[in-house]
């Protein structure tokens, strides 16, 4: 906390008017804190030039073997999802004989129950 107080006290760009009153003014740069605004555009044209331009433009490039890889890719890609859209199609279409089988099941039921109990000398196993 002592060190923080201490970095904050010699680096802000506040300075105390007076010691008896606890208010403070701004002061423009104060000795080892943050260089001029000015400074900075000055020197933002030459930092911008003296780097490569060309820094990692050849990891760009795109190579004839990773496009091949891609193509290969792209269509395992699209056979599987085809094959997926006809596993999805077949599971709807049994899904929906199993429904029907069973309405068809319950229908019946309802059919043998309903006719056994309109008559009473049959005697249906369900």
């Amino acid at each position: 906390m002592y060190s923080t107080l201490s970095f904050l006290s010699r680096k802000a760009d506040f300075k105390q008017v007076n010691p008896d009153i606890p208010i403070t003014q701004a002061i423009p740069c104060p000795e080892g804190t943050q260089l001029p605004r000015e400074t900075f555009t000055q020197q933002g044209p030459k930092n911008a030039t003296d780097k490569p331009e060309s820094n990692g433009t050849q990891d760009l490039d795109e190579d004839e073997e990773d496009s091949e890889e891609f193509e290969r890719l792209q269509a395992d890609v699209q056979a599987a999802q085809d094959e997926y859209d006809r596993a999805l199609l077949e599971a709807e279409t049994l899904h929906n004989e199993v429904k029907t089988a069973l309405r068809q099941i319950l229908d019946h039921r309802v059919t043998l129950l309903s006719s056994s109990s309109s008559s009473p000398c049959k005697n249906v196993n369900v």
